[in-house]
């Protein structure tokens, strides 16, 4: 019994067994990753300083 090839002669099993798979997601997942991150820190730096800022008037006009 003779095994299926593909035009170039490599046997079907080549074509299944090669690479992680993914379809090239992991670098735009990765950079998604990465700026989310980076809006949840912006974010939390924004807050933070609106607080501070906040917290020094009270304290000043009491």
């Amino acid at each position: 019994m003779a095994k299926k090839a593909d035009k170039k002669g490599n046997p079907s099993s080549v074509a299944d067994s090669g690479g992680t798979g993914g379809a090239g997601w992991t670098g735009i997942a990765a950079a998604a990753g990465a700026g989310a991150v980076v809006v949840v820190i912006a974010g939390l730096v924004f807050v933070r300083g609106r607080r501070r800022r906040a917290t020094q008037m009270t304290r000043g006009s009491a």
